[in-house]
């Protein structure tokens, strides 16, 4: 798997550098006279991108790589998980649309702690109920964000 990182970090790192010199600010709006510029959250997810590949590159240099027989680490159970999130995030979606921010983010968050293996009912009331009220009300009144 150590191979597959070290092309993985280069790749990712060529992915940040041209998203963060050449897309970010080539398609971004200008900003206005105040407030924050449109192109600083996408230069920041950029810059993380960068810093992250790095990271894993470095980490996964040749001379610790194991020999040419190693196991595949993604199996059945892996693909199913990724398959049982997606869904999960498209039902979030299409409640979302229907029933607002609030509705959708309750149902995302629940179903997702459901599939991690959380079963404290509490834990699970307490996370998907204030989380999506929390970031609503910190986008409403922090950043002047209004969501459905």
């Amino acid at each position: 798997m150590r191979r597959a990182d070290f092309f993985l970090g280069i790749g990712l790192a060529v992915f940040g550098l041209v998203m963060f010199v050449w897309v970010i600010p080539n398609q971004s709006a200008e900003a206005e006279q105040y407030g924050m510029s449109p192109a600083l959250m996408p230069m920041v997810c950029a810059g993380g991108i960068i810093i992250f590949s790095l990271l894993l590159f470095f980490k996964n240099l040749p001379g610790k790589w194991a020999p040419r027989g190693e196991d595949v680490v993604v199996g059945r159970e892996a693909l199913l998980k990724t398959g049982l999130n997606a869904a999960i995030a498209l039902a979030g979606l299409l409640i979302m649309h229907v029933a607002g921010f609030i509705a959708g983010g309750v149902f995302v968050i629940a179903a997702c702690m459901l599939a991690a293996g959380r079963r404290s009912p509490v834990l699970i009331a307490v996370f998907s109920l204030c989380v999506p009220i929390v970031l609503m009300l910190v986008l409403r009144y922090g950043l002047s964000v209004y969501l459905p």
